[in-house]
């Protein structure tokens, strides 16, 4: 996470992130917030990486999660 004017911003890049199914959006999350010292259980991961899913089947709604789930 970077500091930035005050607030924390995620910042996770891809180049397919339209492509990614949830089990390597997973891979991905659980790499990023180890670098970034955060302990996560993996089951409270994806089931909050399901329920935006379930809710909106768009990528970009992974990291949006990822981003709430961090803060």
């Amino acid at each position: 996470m970077d500091e930035f004017r005050g607030i924390y911003l995620t910042i996770i890049t891809t180049n397919n992130i339209d492509k990614l199914e949830l089990e390597q959006f997973l891979v991905i999350a659980e790499r990023n917030i180890e670098a970034e010292g955060f302990v996560i259980d993996k089951q409270v991961l994806l089931e909050v990486l399901e329920a935006s899913y379930d809710i909106e089947r768009d990528n970009r709604n992974y990291y949006k999660k990822l981003d709430e789930l961090l803060r």
